[in-house]
């Protein structure tokens, strides 16, 4: 029984990190670029409603 389950076990172990492995390398710049539009633009709009009201407070 011992060695029936070690038998599975590194196989499973070594088809399971190779997938992992392709999908994590893709997955990282995937997710880097994904938030980075979003920031970018999320960054210009939040200065600019900032802007907006910071003249005219300034102003009055």
């Amino acid at each position: 029984m011992a060695q029936r389950a070690s038998f599975p076990n590194p196989p499973l172990r070594k088809s399971l990190p190779a997938p992992p492995r392709k999908l994590s390398s893709p997955e990282s710049p995937f997710n880097l670029s994904s938030p980075s539009p979003p920031m970018r633009k999320s960054s210009p709009s939040l200065p600019r409603s900032v802007s907006l009201p910071s003249s005219p407070s300034m102003i009055s």
